[in-house]
């Protein structure tokens, strides 16, 4: 990749980053099939997350097989830290993941965003609008929506 660097350390997929690339001289896994310590296909490498402060890749983002794993409904990509992830030929292997460590990783996963969304919404926001320029604080209502089924 090339050597420019960004101060600000932030997060960025690869695929966004037009001017970039992986160096000729290292493989880019890209397309490779991520497999568990069985041997067996879990998924797909499909972008790499770059740390831009220092210009590396933090993450592989791993697209697992959504029939393997019973994704039919659930969001199939996971972030693997690359020291987590080895070579393996043409492939990538993560000993890690299997069906018992994704079974786990789910709902862990769920609630994390739901905490976060929670706090995101529910915390408190200065409102300006009413006071001319006045800082006033506004909470959030704590209210659910009713709902049934169709």
């Amino acid at each position: 990749m090339k050597a420019d660097h960004d101060a600000s350390g932030r997060l960025e997929r690869l695929s966004r980053m037009r001017e970039y690339d992986v160096a000729r001289t290292e493989p880019d896994p890209r397309g490779w099939p991520v497999v568990g310590r069985n041997g067996r296909t879990i998924g797909e490498v499909t972008d790499l997350i770059i740390d831009t402060g220092r210009m590396a890749a933090t993450y592989l983002d791993v697209e697992l097989n959504a029939r393997q794993f019973d994704l039919r409904h659930d969001d199939p990509h996971v972030l693997v830290p690359v020291e987590r992830a080895h070579q393996a030929g043409k492939r990538v292997l993560v000993e890690e993941i299997d069906r018992a460590w994704f079974d786990e990783l789910r709902p862990a996963r769920d609630a994390a965003q739901r905490e976060f969304w929670d706090r995101w919404w529910h915390r408190e926001v200065p409102d300006r609008s009413a006071t001319g320029g006045e800082e006033v604080v506004v909470n959030r209502a704590d209210e659910g929506l009713p709902w049934q089924r169709r």
